[in-house]
């Protein structure tokens, strides 16, 4: 993932995202919740970033648009 950072192709949230699973990974052992923690913050991290990133972008603001520009929005099982 560090290549991938040095690339541009992920930020540095999202590395520390994937850092904090690979680090509670190498803690598994089994018979404890060793790493587990660090698992599930990073796992949140991704979370947060993919859903403020990506579907931010890629789904909500689109709708914003068009709720913003007065355009009306088709609905499922409504006739236009």
């Amino acid at each position: 993932m560090k290549k991938f950072h040095d690339e541009g192709s992920i930020s540095a949230e999202q590395l520390e995202g994937w850092t904090m699973i690979a680090d509670g990974g190498r803690k598994l052992d089994g018979k404890t919740n060793a790493g587990m923690a660090e698992i599930a913050i990073g796992n949140l991290i991704l979370f947060k970033t993919e859903q403020r990133d990506v579907l931010q972008k890629v789904v909500w603001d689109d709708v914003a648009l068009a709720i913003n520009s007065g355009k009306r929005l088709p609905v499922v099982g409504v006739g236009a």
